[in-house]
């Protein structure tokens, strides 16, 4: 869940100052919207069993992955620290202590300044992540998975698809389990119902780490 906290200035002009802006219906509306989209997120999510966790602000590493945006980087006590691009590796660490998490996220993204009109970039997002998404597809289809434990494991990719088959609908998934140290697995990745790719995990990180310079 991801939610723009301000109108783009082609659109309406900007409140005079804090005063204006605090006090505009238009401002009070948005972060009336906000807490009830927030309060409804949290209580379907804890009523389904997951545990809210604290994201942190700033960290030693945040997600690589932020395309063309750049990350803030903070003197945090003789450190360099960043500020959050993304909680994700901060989210995918805590499944060690717990099987179903989410965070409400905030994060902060350089954005290209040709971006700033488009509608779909946002340089302060709030996001809403939550792990164990594929058990919880099985469980709203009544299904489980074979290839996984009764609890599944800490970290895992996942591939589904829905396949037609005469009169009837299959459902089928591909999962691998990730171990610390392994390479990474490929997946296919559907395009259509008779069109596969190969998603190389590994070399799709591999060539990640190097554009960014990650040893």
């Amino acid at each position: 869940m991801t939610q723009m906290l301000a109108t783009r200035s082609t659109e309406r002009p900007l409140p005079a100052g804090p005063r204006e802006h605090l006090s505009s219906p238009v401002t009070r509306s948005v972060l009336t919207i906000q807490h009830r989209m927030l309060t409804a997120a949290r209580d379907f999510l804890r009523g389904q069993g997951f545990t809210e966790l604290l994201p942190p602000i700033v960290g030693p590493v945040t997600d690589p992955g932020a395309r063309g945006a750049k990350q803030v980087d903070v003197d945090y006590y003789g450190h360099r620290y960043k500020l959050m691009t993304s909680a994700i590796l901060y989210k995918q660490a805590s499944l060690t202590a717990f099987n179903k998490i989410f965070c409400i996220a905030p994060n902060v993204r350089l954005e290209p300044l040709e971006t700033a009109t488009t509608g779909r970039h946002l340089a302060y997002p709030e996001r809403t992540p939550m792990s164990n998404l594929y058990v919880e597809l099985l469980e709203l289809l009544g299904q489980t998975d074979p290839s996984l434990a009764p609890e599944p494991p800490v970290v895992y990719a996942a591939a589904c698809r829905w396949a037609r088959e005469g009169d009837a609908w299959h459902f089928r998934a591909w999962t691998h389990t990730l171990v610390v140290g392994q390479p990474l697995p490929l997946l296919p990745l559907w395009l259509a119902e008779n069109l596969a790719v190969p998603l190389e995990l590994e070399a799709t990180y591999e060539e990640t780490c190097r554009i960014l310079r990650i040893p």
